[in-house]
């Protein structure tokens, strides 16, 4: 929203109203308190409204509609989802657990041994019974995930011993906030600027 809210009121030389339809009673649900409440003081700085508690019944060209009644006008809509496990799973025969491909510790097919996968698409059998989804879906995991799936796939092939993947605890989250800077958070503090957007770019420059 912040980026959006930015870009198009450059494009079009005036104000954009914005408004963040959530169907949880929070913002980013799941994250450390700190974090949220030093985004929705960004939010509210930039006039960006938050509708909780908002399921979408209806998507016109006019606007959307929530269940409970709730009419919201605008030109363009803006469907954000969560990671979600793709229909081309549905086709494959490989062993599937909570909706994705399930695999071990070495980040290997639990039912095809030839078949290597990492990131938003794998549940790992080490953490598939915890309560929390674990490891999340974010970049940063299939990020490091990719390397070791590169190397177990050469081991395989020379009938070597298979590396472990040991997914991090904890990681940096930036979020940029539209203004030329970010929001960051780690280990349960959250901080903002433009020192952090300055991080964040170059870590993103960096990865690609």
């Amino acid at each position: 929203s912040f980026g959006f809210k930015d870009r198009w009121e450059r494009v079009c030389g005036t104000k954009v109203g914005t408004t963040i339809l959530s169907s949880s009673q929070e913002v980013l649900p799941g994250e450390k308190d700190a974090l949220r409440e030093r985004m929705m003081g960004k939010l509210a700085k930039q006039n960006i409204t938050v509708e909780k508690n908002c399921m979408v019944s209806e998507v016109t060209e006019e606007g959307v509609t929530s269940e409970d009644g709730r009419k919201f006008e605008g030109n363009v809509v803006v469907w954000s989802t969560g990671a979600e496990p793709q229909p081309v799973i549905d086709n494959s025969d490989l062993e599937m657990s909570k909706g994705y491909f399930r695999v071990n510790e070495f980040l290997q097919s639990t039912s095809h041994s030839n078949v290597f996968a990492a990131g938003d698409c794998v549940t790992m059998t080490p953490y598939e019974k915890l309560d929390k989804v674990f490891p999340p879906k974010a970049g940063v995991y299939a990020g490091r995930g990719g390397p070791v799936v590169s190397k177990n796939i050469a081991h395989y092939l020379m009938g070597e011993e298979l590396e472990k993947y040991e997914p991090q605890g904890e990681f940096l989250a930036l979020l940029m906030t539209g203004d030329s800077k970010a929001v960051g958070t780690k280990f349960g503090f959250s901080f903002d600027g433009k020192w952090v957007w300055n991080m964040k770019d170059y870590i993103d420059l960096g990865f690609m």
